[in-house]
């Protein structure tokens, strides 16, 4: 008893096993062969058969587990398609289980037909009925000369009396050949125009010709009688005498009165097959059909001997969600024939130059040696690798890969003959491997996706545009400094590839980098629009248009690079771009490849626009720091003194009692805080701990301007672009709305940053007494010079003139801002 139970244990687990499998399997292929192309999706039932087999192990009352299968499967599958919930577990041999399925199943059918269905002409359908009311005609002769089909189609509809489909009507043929289409389109017959067939028994064709030269080209054990041929080999080729030999015994086994050149045809139509003519005797590639014993590993080699003249190219199509979708085993093959058939048809490619094996391609087109490989085990991605000479460029080599081949392959996955469920993506093979013809199950480290790594470009070019932005060099310089990404290859020891580096702009092509470009452009052109707009919003609150020296500080005329930059300032519009070219490319420098010289002499307008931008940006953003000064009444007095210019408080100490009822009573703690004057953006400092200040009768008015006027600057650096809590993480201090003050305390009113920025308009205040009276209480307040740093991780620095400032300038910096402006040699610290 105990071993019957173990034995009912373990048949569980593997019917568990097996059927999770097998269920997955279906589901991925039903996902990947049907497009989503409205609200409708493919519905699943699930059946369990066999029911009648698995009555001693008691599995009725142990299925729950495959109940939980297909719960599990619905979530993951659920944009894909319809799995309904349960299963139907049935013996398949007793009529009385089956009837409860096949009622579900018409159940579905009449339901999704009320819904949404496609009607056949009720002509059509007299047709198709008409032809299967002649079993031993259709039997005996299964596949039709298209003519002789339409002669039936004729007269068929003269005995039905069809009306507007009589013969009589005008363009007989072309209602004929329309209906024939939509016979066809709907399956019940088959139609090859290319050939001039049409198989009138689908079930003779899926199912007694193709399904079993299936099951005997794959080596499935059929009769013990089976004939073995010695051409059948693993790489999907087989003589014409073979293959004439198994077709003619089709013939006469089915007893059907058809020539075996008819079947040639029809196979060559299905793209199951091409035909090779050579001394040795004819042979036919059919990989789909024929495939006994083990696939052996193909051994890749270059046909081309080893040498430094060689460039290498590899890229990789991937299906985007490879849990859930996957190439079927169909598709490459049957894309082998299709692409050799429009190529030869085209007259692209001679015969000598294209060879196929199973999953793989071998291509010698217009100078490139290319090679793609099929991933037949995962069957999720196809490998294209290309070697090519030297004296092409790569970023022609590069198009002419993607546009020619990759593209080809994914518009064929795209079609009714490939996987129209599938999303395929690009990704980038490492060339090593492509030199090496690295083995593939090696490869699958070796690779990038391509939208991955313009990302990563993308992010590095941003980052280094933000922290090198004062300075850059001249010449080709300029173009490697932003350009100079390198992407990390993997080291794998099995196959003899060591840990590299390799720069983006080398595994990209060039329109990918321009179109990465083009949006830091953008950005940087609604960068200076906002300053600019900012800019003349301060003008026009302070009356000051017109001005042009404002404590020493020119803001029409900033020394940069050695040149004047002009800017407009006045109508808020964006600055006039410089009219400097970009500094011709050294070509003698010896460690720049040539080719990617030539992607930077490419991508240098770009690249100078950008710059440009950047450097217009700045000055504007000068003039609105100045001018932010100018209305907060920091004066030349306060700067001589070397007086913080960016105080605010903070209520981070306040209580709750406090926050609740919105005001801040007399002997409340607050804090004040100093933000980092870096003339390329003032922000708040991370953790810093501030100053603690208890609200008092004497200073309740002063901490009130404080409040008001840190309010106003933060607004104006948001509105610039300014941002103002880097570095600061979540520890940003909370603000106050602009209109506080109250005899009995101040009046408190959280606000948030993005809160801030969203206001339309905050009135720029008055000049007033209160204005001095608040940097003398800031003077007075603050420890002395050298004790600042200590409790607001500040420093003092002084700005060198020339690049960012014209005099001698100073300012308090936190540690990051100091070591950006060390590196561009602009201050010193004090």
């Amino acid at each position: 008893m105990k071993d019957d139970q173990h034995q009912q244990l373990e048949m569980k687990e593997d019917l568990e096993e097996t059927f999770g499998k097998e269920l997955e399997t279906w589901l991925r292929f039903i996902a990947s062969n049907y497009p989503i192309t409205g609200t409708f999706l493919p519905e699943v039932l699930v059946v369990i058969t066999h029911r009648d087999r698995m009555k001693k192990y008691k599995m009725k009352e142990g299925c729950d587990w495959a109940a939980r299968k297909v719960e599990r499967f619905q979530g993951i599958y659920e944009k894909a398609l319809k799995l309904h919930e349960g299963f139907f577990y049935v013996d398949a041999q007793d009529v009385k289980e089956v009837k409860p399925f096949a009622e579900r199943v018409f159940q579905l059918f009449s339901d999704m037909l009320q819904k949404k269905s496609p009607q056949a002409p009720s002509v059509c359908s007299k047709l198709i009925s008409k032809i299967f009311n002649r079993p031993s005609e259709v039997n005996s002769r299964p596949v039709w000369q298209m003519e002789e089909f339409l002669t039936f189609v004729s007269k068929s509809l003269e005995a039905l009396d069809a009306g507007c489909f009589a013969p009589k009507v005008e363009n007989e043929r072309r209602v004929l050949e329309a209906l024939s289409r939509y016979m066809h389109d709907v399956g019940s017959i088959f139609v090859l125009p290319h050939c001039n067939l049409v198989v009138v028994d689908i079930n003779w064709l899926t199912h007694k010709f193709l399904g079993s030269l299936i099951s005997e080209g794959h080596g499935f054990e059929i009769k013990s009688r089976t004939r073995s041929y010695s051409t059948l080999g693993t790489d999907g080729f087989v003589s014409k005498l073979d293959l004439d030999d198994i077709l003619s015994r089709r013939i006469r086994k089915k007893n059907i009165s058809t020539d075996v050149q008819v079947l040639h045809n029809l196979l060559v139509s299905l793209d199951l097959c091409y035909q090779i003519e050579n001394i040795e005797g004819d042979r036919f590639f059919i990989p789909t059909i024929f495939q006994r014993g083990e696939i052996r590993k193909a051994n890749l080699l270059w046909e081309t001997a080893e040498s430094s003249d060689w460039q290498h190219l590899g890229y990789r199509l991937v299906c985007e969600s490879r849990k859930t979708s996957s190439l079927t085993s169909a598709v490459f093959p049957r894309f082998q024939i299709r692409f050799r058939k429009e190529m030869m048809e085209r007259g692209e490619i001679s015969e000598k130059s294209y060879d196929c094996r199973r999953d793989l391609i071998r291509l010698d087109w217009n100078g490139y040696f290319i090679i793609v490989e099929n991933d037949g085990v995962a069957g999720d991605h196809v490998d294209f690798l290309v070697r090519f000479s030297t004296s092409k460029q790569q970023q022609e080599a590069m198009s002419f890969l993607k546009e020619r081949i990759l593209e080809t392959f994914r518009t064929f996955c795209a079609s009714p003959e490939g996987c129209r469920g599938v999303t395929l993506i690009t990704a980038i093979i490492r060339p090593e491997c492509v030199q090496k013809l690295t083995a593939r199950e090696y490869r699958e480290d070796q690779i990038i996706l391509e939208k991955e790594l313009k990302k990563r470009l993308r992010e590095d070019m941003e980052r280094k545009l933000h922290q090198k932005e004062i300075t850059w060099p001249a010449g080709n310089e300029r173009g490697e400094s932003i350009l100079n990404y390198e992407h990390t290859w993997p080291q794998m020891v099995e196959a003899e590839l060591r840990k590299c580096c390799q720069r983006a702009v080398e595994l990209l092509e060039e329109k990918d980098v321009s179109e990465i470009l083009d949006a830091l452009q953008e950005r940087r052109v609604a960068n200076c629009q906002r300053v600019c707009e900012v800019l003349k919003q301060l003008d026009d609150h302070l009356l000051d248009k017109g001005k042009e020296d404002i404590k020493g500080l020119n803001l029409n005329r900033l020394k940069i690079d050695n040149e004047l930059i002009h800017l407009d300032d006045g109508d808020g519009r964006l600055p006039r771009a410089m009219e400097r070219r970009f500094d011709k490319l050294d070509h003698n420098v010896q460690r720049v490849h040539h080719q990617l010289q030539e992607v930077f002499v490419a991508l240098s307008q770009q690249l100078q626009k950008i710059f440009d931008l950047q450097t217009a940006t700045r000055a504007n953003l000068l003039s609105v720091i100045s001018k932010i000064d100018m209305m907060v009444g920091y004066s030349e007095a306060q700067e001589a003194a070397r007086l913080p210019r960016r105080p605010f408080i903070s209520f981070n100490d306040v209580g709750l009692r406090e926050k609740i009822i919105g005001v801040v009573q007399i002997g409340t703690p607050v804090r004040l805080h100093l933000m980092c004057e870096s003339r390329l953006g003032p922000h708040i400092v991370e953790d810093q701990p501030g100053l603690k200040l208890i609200i008092g009768d004497q200073n309740k008015e002063l901490l009130r301007w404080i409040l008001v006027i840190s309010t106003r600057v933060f607004w104006f650096l948001l509105k610039a672009g300014v941002q103002v809590t880097l570095g600061a993480g979540s520890v940003i201090p909370e603000l106050a709305h602009h209109s506080l003050g109250s005899k009995a305390g101040l009046v408190l009113a959280d606000m948030t940053l993005n809160e801030l920025k969203t206001l339309g308009s905050l009135p720029v205040m008055e000049q007033s007494q209160m204005a001095e009276e608040m940097w003398m209480f800031l003077k007075n307040e603050l420890p002395p010079e050298k004790k600042i740093s200590s409790s607001f991780k500040l420093y003092l620095v002084k700005y060198i003139p020339g690049l960012v400032v014209v005099e001698e300038s100073y300012a308090w910096l936190c540690e990051k801002c100091i070591d950006k402006g060390k590196k561009n040699d602009v201050l010193k610290v004090l």
